[in-house]
This record gives C-alpha cells, sequence and structure tokens, in this order.
C-alpha cells in the first residue's frame, strides 16, 4: 500500500519512464490510477526532476479531457504519481480492437493522431496526450 492509503492493482499500461497501476484509494473509496517511476530509473536526478515536474504541471491543469492529478509521493526511494482513474478501455486497447477513428493524421518521423476528443502524438511507438 503506497502512502498508508493506495492499493495497487494491476497494470494499466507502462512506458519509458513509469508503469502505470489501476489502484483503489482506502480512504476516499474510489478508483485511481497510480504512475510509479521505474525503480531502476529513480536514483537518476534528472529523470526524477522530469517526473516530478510532470506531475507538478498536470496539477495545475482543469479541464474535462486530463485527469486530475489527486497526490505525490515516494515509497522505498521511488516517487509515484496518483491520479484520476477514467472508466473505459486505454487508447493502445482502442486501436488493438480498430475502435479508434482517426479524424486526421500528419505523417513523418512525429505524427498527431486525433481520435474523438483526444490527439496524441505517435513519435517512435510511443503515444502522448497533446
Amino acid at each position: 500500500m503506497l502512502g498508508g492509503r493506495y492499493e495497487l492493482r494491476g497494470v494499466l499500461g507502462s512506458g519509458g519512464m513509469g508503469v502505470v497501476h489501476d489502484g483503489w484509494d482506502a480512504r476516499l473509496h474510489r478508483p485511481v490510477a497510480v504512475k510509479e517511476l521505474r525503480p531502476e530509473l529513480a536514483g537518476q536526478p534528472e529523470v526524477r526532476r522530469r517526473f516530478e515536474a510532470e506531475a507538478r504541471a498536470a496539477a495545475t491543469l482543469s479541464h474535462p479531457h486530463v485527469v486530475a492529478v489527486y497526490d505525490t509521493g515516494e515509497d522505498a526511494g521511488v516517487p509515484w504519481i496518483v491520479m484520476e482513474r477514467m472508466p473505459g478501455p486505454s487508447l493502445a486497447e482502442l486501436l488493438r480492437a480498430g475502435q479508434a477513428r482517426c479524424r486526421r493524421r500528419r505523417s513523418g518521423p512525429s505524427s498527431k493522431v486525433c481520435s474523438g476528443r483526444w490527439c496524441w502524438r505517435m513519435t517512435a511507438g510511443s503515444c502522448t496526450a497533446t
């Protein structure tokens, strides 16, 4: 249990910097998403700085298409971010199932794919919301 209140369940996804878990907030009795920095990266000051900057930047946003950041912390030297858990399938699941409908796509080394309310930047096999 992270921070004395967040129960980690299954893995929702992973990327170069971290792993996102399905979680449960035992204090407020609600589902959450918990992003943990990969332990092998936790000792690198620049990577930690970027991870913490991501949490601070995301926490300043309030928009229906952006998940809310609820909390941050550290467990055994590994930082984590607790976010709103959105219901439904992930973008990767929608793409695999052929259910993501693209409105526009730009070609090139970095292409943008827009599906419904989300725009994703596709670069070297990874996706980030824009």
